[in-house]
């Protein structure tokens, strides 16, 4: 089965800029008539650029449903009613679709200015856990509830970092949350083989977290590095790294609930 170019329904974490939303408008492109998206952001003005980009080139009869959304207070029941809704606003049943695609973007640095030993604050843990990973949790259970026939192509792509695989000195949290997010992926692959999940680390990518990376970095070192892949002009662009993704989604070359790092694919 094809992966692309099917009747999709698709939700999207944090698209309204940078990397989701690269992600909306080149999934709009290449999904088949009649596929709905939901895309999720707390700017309700983002989301709107990005539906107005994402209807221009996306594929025909394309419906577009924003949901501005604060993902850094789970809620399991709003997580279901927003699905559904979009699926009674835009006319369509769950079983009308010959896919589904989760897409967990959505993501944080958290404090990075902290080595582990002197993280201290309990608040602080919770909130960072909250929106990295447990709404990622939440929503993808509640996805599940309506998109539950094992016999129809459903996905989860999880955007990942090395960061995943690699500590990074006073990234903490950061590395920690990716790489839970990694195993659950890995788990739901051998939990359900009907799911397909995939965890993509993009690349250093020019974005709002880049340029945050650069600023409040706790360690000199890695602000250097950095810094200096910036002025050498070998941080990538949200269309290369995505553009990647989609090519390899197509040719479905890699195995469910593996890591694969933009560098790692010819």
């Amino acid at each position: 089965m094809e992966y692309w170019n099917q009747k999709t329904f698709c939700l999207i974490t944090g698209a309204s800029k940078g990397i989701g939303k690269e992600i909306a408008i080149q999934f709009a492109k290449n999904v088949g008539p009649g596929s709905v998206f939901l895309t999720l952001a707390r700017s309700a003005s983002g989301l709107g650029e990005t539906k107005s980009e994402m209807l221009v080139s996306g594929a025909k009869d394309l419906q577009v449903v924003t949901a501005t959304i604060d993902l850094g207070k789970p809620d399991a029941a709003e997580y279901l009613s927003m699905i559904n809704s979009a699926l009674i606003t835009t006319g369509n049943k769950a079983e009308d679709f010959e896919s589904c695609i989760l897409v967990h973007n959505a993501g944080s640095l958290g404090n990075i200015t902290l080595r582990v030993i002197e993280v201290d604050n309990l608040e602080e843990i919770r909130n960072y856990f909250e929106f990295n990973l447990f709404s990622l949790i939440l929503l993808t259970s509640q996805f599940f509830k309506v998109f539950n026939d094992s016999n129809k192509q459903r996905s989860i792509i999880q955007i990942s970092s090395l960061g995943a695989v690699q500590p990074f000195k006073t990234w903490g949290y950061y590395c920690a949350g990716k790489a839970a997010r990694d195993m659950l992926m890995r788990s739901i692959a051998l939990e359900d083989p009907s799911i397909t999940t995939f965890n993509w680390a993009p690349g250093p990518v020019e974005t709002d977290i880049y340029s945050e990376a650069i600023e409040k970095t706790g360690d000199p070192d890695l602000a250097k590095v950095f810094s200096d892949s910036r002025k050498e002009g070998t941080v990538l662009t949200a269309s290369q790294t995505i553009t990647k993704l989609v090519k390899l989604l197509g040719e479905k070359k890699y195995t469910k609930g593996e890591h694969v790092d933009y560098y790692d694919v010819e």
